[in-house]
């Protein structure tokens, strides 16, 4: 009974140290404006969506609609490692932004997308990604960004606008 209660206590004490790899994650941010040509007017940007995102083999990808354009906003964080068979960590991390008016499944193989990278490790800071698209007299701007959610401050949680 003795060895049971141990273990127990032993499985308890070592569970925060088998999680603490999992628990580490980056905060993704859409954000939009727009300046129309004829009046000179333009937005500040504007929170489209938020998630977080965890270093894996697959890429995350997200889609979120613009109301005011009306067009559909799908990112991507893509995670790069040097062997895919082998375990580790990333040593890179991709950002794709595509703009159309349909919701779409891709992002990183589309002909007209934007993509950024960056070297990814611990304290790796943030990276982000601009795609600008015209519709009428206005264009808009839409800005992807993602940032290493160690270095962000316990307030700035939980996310304002999460994109599921």
């Amino acid at each position: 009974m003795i060895v049971i209660v141990r273990l127990a206590f032993l499985a308890f004490l070592l569970c925060p140290v088998a999680t603490l790899g999992q628990s580490r994650f980056n905060v993704c941010t859409v954000l939009t404006s727009w300046w129309d040509n004829k009046a000179a007017f333009g937005t500040s940007n504007d929170l489209l969506g938020q998630f977080k995102s965890v270093a894996g083999r697959e890429p995350l990808i997200k889609s979120v609609k613009d109301a005011d354009s009306g067009l559909f906003v799908t990112v991507g964080v893509r995670y790069d490692y040097e062997d895919f068979s082998a375990k580790g960590s990333p040593f890179g991390i991709t950002l794709a932004v595509a703009v159309s008016g349909k919701k779409e499944e891709e992002v990183f193989e589309l002909h007209d997308n934007v993509e950024a990278g960056a070297s990814y490790g611990r304290g790796w800071g943030s990276v982000y990604v601009i795609k600008r698209v015209a519709v009428g007299s206005k264009v808009h701007r839409f800005v992807f960004s993602c940032r290493d959610g160690a270095k962000l401050k316990k307030r700035e949680f939980p996310l304002l606008k999460e994109i599921s």
